[in-house]
């Protein structure tokens, strides 16, 4: 087992945990398939990164609309979505954007990459809209956003 094989085995063992604790109190609309072990294996992938604990714990509402707070308490949660012909925005659905920075990973045959980032502010300035499912969504599209190199500089 290599070890991206192994944070997938991690983050699909915890991120069905927290599916399963979700599901029986409320149905999620889900943009990916899979959606809470993909958004695991980009938190800890971030998490190894860059230094930080991937939050484990199994809450019934769900973590506090962020992922991380680094050094100087910015808050920041990390998108995770699939490698498709479709995939070419940060999203954040309307109503739930409270983090200060957003890190966009993209998930692609058991290998994440992160995107780049945006301000949660920037986000809010976006008009949302519905890129279907019945999601409404701001967005930054991928090539608008900062690059990771300008947040590493930031920790």
């Amino acid at each position: 087992m290599n070890f991206y094989q192994a944070v997938a085995e991690l983050a699909n063992t915890h991120g069905n945990a927290r599916k399963d604790l979700h599901n029986p109190h409320t149905e999620q609309k889900a943009l990916v398939e899979d959606q809470d072990p993909i958004g695991m294996m980009g938190e800890m992938y971030f998490a190894l990164m860059y230094g930080y604990a991937a939050d484990l714990k199994e809450k019934i509402s769900g973590d506090d609309g962020y992922d991380f707070a680094i050094p100087l308490k910015f808050t920041v949660d990390i998108k995770t979505t699939v490698k498709t012909p479709n995939a070419k925005n940060l999203f954040v659905k309307q109503g739930t954007v409270k983090a200060d920075i957003y890190v966009l990973a993209m998930y692609d045959d058991g290998k994440v990459n992160l995107l780049g980032w945006a301000w949660g502010k920037e986000l809010l300035a976006v008009t949302p809209r519905d890129f279907g499912r019945g999601n409404i969504n701001h967005y930054i599209p991928i090539e608008k956003l900062r690059s990771m190199d300008s947040l590493t500089v930031r920790m």
